[in-house]
């Protein structure tokens, strides 16, 4: 149950929560009144809680809303909140998506998130012509002590950063962000699997130059992609999730023999029946293929 506080002009901030659910929803309205704040560590800390959605009414979120929630796997945001305080979503770990909808074109919020060093997720964005997939991986910000010189330089090391930065606030530079993945591909290869499949499901402003390179790189990666899929699935539960992006791989002729293998083999472990019948199907397809006369 959530606790709120009203505001002078009559609006309602959440502040705080009571017994909650692992699906947690911050609703439009409460007793007829519009909710427009979450007020700051008035969600921090909260276990057991899976998912947060908030309804587009709520403009703010305060500092350190939901911080070290250690189970929060999914966030849904829209374009309507125009004021995000630090460290919203800092410590909270185990973070795979956001799904953030910005059919006017507003990027703020995901902006302010990105700003953030850390942590890595999906986002899964709701255009107005489209729909995309990025992900966004995490960086650190180092500093080098210069004794003699009596000065601290700033270091960047992972390539978030790079990925980040091609976030404004009012557009995202999806030909940027392409262009940043020979670098991630080259030291970062979890990263990169995440990276090329979501461009080449939702392959929204993609070039053909780079659709031809991450399905390249997903070729001769299949097997960290299924293994990725599955460790996902693991943390998050969503077996849906894991079967789109398996089947995804099977139907674009990107899993190899061995991945496959490898995923019929977590499958029956898991007992994951739709699972194993899709990736019989492609198999017994391709045999048919290859025997035909």
């Amino acid at each position: 149950m959530l606790l709120y506080e009203t505001a002078a002009d009559g609006t309602l901030s959440v502040a705080g929560v009571q017994a909650p659910e692992a699906a947690l929803v911050i609703p439009a309205m409460q007793d007829g009144k519009p909710v427009r704040r979450i007020l700051k560590s008035s969600l921090r800390e909260l276990t057991g809680v899976r998912s947060i959605r908030i309804a587009d009414s709520v403009t703010e979120i305060g500092d350190f809303a939901c911080y070290a929630s250690p189970d929060l796997i999914r966030v849904s945001l829209s374009e309507t909140l125009t004021e995000l305080g630090d460290g919203v979503f800092r410590g909270c770990e185990a973070l795979q998506s956001v799904h953030y909808a910005a059919p006017q074109g507003n990027f703020y919020a995901l902006r302010a998130l990105l700003t953030e060093p850390e942590p890595a997720f999906r986002c899964e964005l709701k255009l107005s012509d489209g729909e995309a997939e990025l992900y966004f991986p995490s960086f650190l910000n180092e500093f080098d002590e210069d004794t003699m010189a009596r000065a601290i330089h700033p270091r960047i090391e992972g390539c978030g950063y790079a990925f980040r930065e091609c976030v404004t606030r009012r557009e995202i530079d999806f030909f940027q962000y392409d262009r940043q993945f020979e670098r991630a591909a080259a030291a970062e290869w979890e990263v990169a699997c995440r990276i090329a499949i979501g461009r080449l499901r939702y392959p929204y402003r993609l070039a053909e130059v780079r659709r031809k390179e991450y399905r390249d790189y997903l070729a001769a990666e299949s097997e960290t992609a299924a293994e990725l899929a599955f460790r996902d699935w693991e943390r998050s539960g969503d077996r849906e999730r894991l079967l789109r992006v398996l089947s995804w791989l099977r139907r674009a002729r990107l899993l190899s023999d061995e991945a496959r293998r490898f995923a019929l083999e977590e499958a029956g472990r898991a007992k994951l029946v739709e699972l194993s019948a899709d990736l019989l199907q492609g198999r017994e397809q391709r045999q048919s293929t290859d025997f035909s006369l």
